[in-house]
């Protein structure tokens, strides 16, 4: 056997993906999923200033929060709660089912999420520049 690093996904290995993700997507859902993720963007705005933005992608129910940022100058007024409460509400009519999204652990975001009803599913230590993080996840109910 010998494993190549390639620098871009030939003809070759496109078809033999299709072939074998097909085969092994009716194994383990029983159909064809759209493997489609479509990226939505929430703005924040007051007198025509944007104090946040919420960064997000929806793929087969899953909601990822990519990016949650606030002005400083607007933090713990409510701007973050009012971006997440309007993406799950957003996500929910677009048949979403559950949101995940991680921070960094013993940040003050923590507290935020879970304030919010998300809950720790993972600890991923040494992750992005060594630093510890956290994955939170939350279901949106029906």
């Amino acid at each position: 056997m010998r494993i190549s690093i390639l620098k871009k996904e030939t003809k070759k290995l496109k078809e033999f993906a299709m072939l074998e993700w097909t085969t092994a997507n009716l194994e383990h859902y029983g159909k064809l999923p759209n493997w489609k993720e479509d990226r939505y963007l929430f703005q924040a705005s007051d007198n025509n200033e944007i104090i946040g933005f919420l960064d997000c992608a929806l793929l087969l129910g899953v909601a990822e929060v990519k990016q949650l940022i606030v002005a400083q100058s607007k933090r713990g007024q409510g701007v973050g709660k009012k971006l997440m409460t309007e993406m799950e509400k957003y996500m929910k009519g677009k048949g979403g089912h559950k949101v995940i999204l991680s921070t960094g652990k013993g940040w003050v975001s923590e507290k935020f999420y879970e304030s919010l009803g998300y809950f720790k599913i993972a600890d991923l230590k040494d992750h992005f520049l060594h630093h510890d993080f956290v994955e939170f996840s939350k279901l949106l109910g029906k």
